[in-house]
């Protein structure tokens, strides 16, 4: 699996500038900077919408 995640990042960052489809561009691939496994089985549906697109 760690093969095919290198695999993937060069292809993103081996991009070319003056590409036709966005996904040729280069990307800048960072590592995410908030927390992925927020558990939020305890909010109550309001603070639940207010998070979820906050964290989008």
């Amino acid at each position: 699996m760690v093969d095919i995640e290198a695999q993937v990042l060069e292809w993103l960052r081996s991009g070319s500038e003056d590409a036709a489809d966005i996904v040729d561009l280069p990307w800048e691939v960072r590592p995410p900077v908030i927390p992925i496994s927020l558990e939020t089985c305890g909010l109550s549906n309001e603070d639940k919408l207010y998070v979820y697109p906050t964290l989008l």
